[in-house]
């Protein structure tokens, strides 16, 4: 397989050139390579990352590394769902709390840098009976082990986790300037003070409501 995966590379080089030229740094693409059905990640970086500070990366290989202008492409193995999406899928409380502890442990074992945001935190299925140690420690996991993309300067908390998770569900149903008209006001933050006045339960499920009663008409 790994094969197909450098012939692909090759044979699209132009085209890939073309994508991390035409996106933003911090942006990831999933390419799909249907014809050997695989999957793998494009991150575009500032030219400047340093791609060795993220080796604690779990299960994630790296490919080829393209510099183009000022960024650069790290060609990778992709993860299975964003932690986002993974929750989406309503996991019970137990596999939960191995993902938090997971994080809790590589935040306790990484110099420096730290996992910071949500959609650095990604999620790979794995069997159940594989077992992970990273620096002497032992990861407990049920078949899903977290994954990280980028690390940042704040350690990540199970508090701002969940804000951000909150954040991402209201931004999925209304715009900010949707709730500006709601609620009559100019407010450049108004999805975050929504968030922190506890307001977003009632607006996302007024927002679910409305939609199962357009489905009845």
């Amino acid at each position: 397989m790994d094969k197909n995966i450098f012939e692909f590379i090759r044979t699209r080089i132009d085209d890939l050139k073309e994508l991390i030229s035409n996106n933003k740094e911090g942006k990831i693409l999933d390419l799909v390579l249907s014809k050997i059905n695989k999957r793998l990640f494009l991150e575009i970086r500032e030219k400047k990352h340093r791609v060795d500070k993220s080796k604690i990366i779990l299960f994630s290989r790296i490919y080829t590394i393209i510099e183009m202008d000022n960024k650069i492409g790290i060609i990778r193995d992709s993860y299975d769902y964003s932690l986002y999406e993974w929750l989406q899928r309503n996991p019970d409380n137990r596999e939960v709390e191995l993902i938090m502890s997971q994080i809790n442990r590589i935040n306790s074992i990484l110099k420096g840098r730290k996992l910071s945001k949500l959609e650095d935190i990604w999620i790979k299925k794995v069997n159940k009976g594989f077992p992970v140690i990273i620096n002497g420690n032992i990861f407990k996991h049920n078949g899903y082990l977290i994954g990280i993309t980028n690390l940042g300067r704040k350690k990540i908390n199970r508090d701002r986790l969940n804000k951000e998770i909150r954040l991402k569900n209201l931004m999925r149903l209304y715009s900010k300037d949707e709730l500006e008209r709601m609620y009559m006001i100019n407010d450049k933050n108004i999805l975050n003070t929504l968030i922190e006045n506890n307001e977003d339960k009632d607006l996302i499920l007024r927002r679910l409501d409305c939609s199962k009663i357009a489905r009845l008409i």
